[in-house]
């Protein structure tokens, strides 16, 4: 008799998981009827805590995304007027040669082409920054946070190979400002030079 008993607990301590000891009929009754019931029990068990840890990651993530909110925008807004202030520096910049080159009467065959590269690639730049400031808001009420800081920065990879672009194509206009400059200067020093 002590043999069956051991081996009916032992077959309800495998399918339940409960220890019934000496109680046959309790153990047959798990074994047969309440199977189902309890791994159904189960299941709905195991759903409820996989769901209670998802809320519990989503007010984790949130708390995470309020704690780090104000550096995120204070970062994004620094980036953003510092970016403004370097477009305006090189368009000042773009004014000035411009200015130069017509109040020096200096002459420089393609002038023009010059010109109009630092205009196209000057709008170019301003697009590529008004595109990254428009995105430069940032709220942990998004659907997807993280994916408005990856477009955030691949704006701002666009703005910054746009300005490295407008930046050379002033520089460019510069050296053959400079170079007309100096070529009229030493021209004129010779000129002035043998009239002495």
């Amino acid at each position: 008799m002590n043999i069956h008993i051991t081996k009916r607990v032992a077959l309800g301590i495998g399918l339940g998981g409960v220890l019934v000891a000496g109680i046959p009929h309790l153990v047959s009754a798990i074994s047969v009827d309440g199977t189902s019931t309890l791994r159904e029990e189960a299941k709905a068990l195991r759903e409820e805590k996989k769901q209670q840890a998802q809320e519990d990651l989503k007010a984790k993530k949130a708390a995470t995304c309020e704690k780090h909110k104000e550096h995120v925008s204070q970062v994004m807004s620094r980036v953003n007027d510092r970016s403004q202030r370097i477009y305006d520096r090189l368009s000042k910049v773009s004014e000035l040669v411009q200015k130069y080159y017509d109040s020096n009467n200096l002459s420089i065959d393609n002038y023009d082409s010059l010109v109009a590269d630092v205009r196209a690639k000057g709008a170019i730049a301003n697009t590529k920054l008004n595109v990254m400031l428009t995105l430069g808001s940032f709220s942990c009420d998004e659907d997807s946070p993280r994916q408005s800081i990856a477009d955030y920065r691949e704006g701002r990879k666009a703005k910054v190979t746009a300005m490295k672009a407008y930046r050379q194509s002033i520089r460019t206009l510069l050296t053959e400002v400079k170079s007309a400059a100096a070529a009229k200067k030493s021209a004129s020093s010779q000129t002035d030079g043998g009239n002495v």
